[in-house]
């Protein structure tokens, strides 16, 4: 099994090179930044820019930077965000990648989608 990981930050010119990028691809991690709001109402964006082109594959949604908010603040973020996104996801995760932290568990959950 190969695992080919793109990165595609979703700021500029992000919807006109995509598909090209995206086309044939097994599944997606949408990644929006808990600290930067505009990065959020974009997610569901990007999940129907996906799926239009990969229909039926799985998609996820991380929420990184979960490191820079208090506990408390962090369900009421996830439900949030589960608001603004309207396509269908297999799940959402909160994430670190400065600390490392539910990583694991968010490829494990697209891994997991394939079989």
């Amino acid at each position: 099994f190969q695992l080919i990981i793109w990165d595609l930050e979703g700021r500029t010119k992000f919807e006109a090179i995509a598909p090209g990028y995206l086309q044939g691809a097994s599944g997606a991690i949408v990644v929006g930044a808990l600290d930067r709001q505009t990065t959020l109402t974009s997610l569901d964006s990007h999940v129907q820019l996906f799926l239009s082109v990969n229909p039926r594959q799985p998609v996820i949604v991380a929420l990184n930077k979960v490191d820079l908010i208090l506990p408390e603040h962090q369900q009421t973020l996830l439900e949030q965000s589960r608001a603004l996104v309207t396509s269908e996801v297999i799940g959402y995760q909160l994430t670190s990648a400065k600390t490392g932290e539910s990583v694991d568990t968010l490829f494990e959950t697209l891994a997991q989608a394939w079989l």
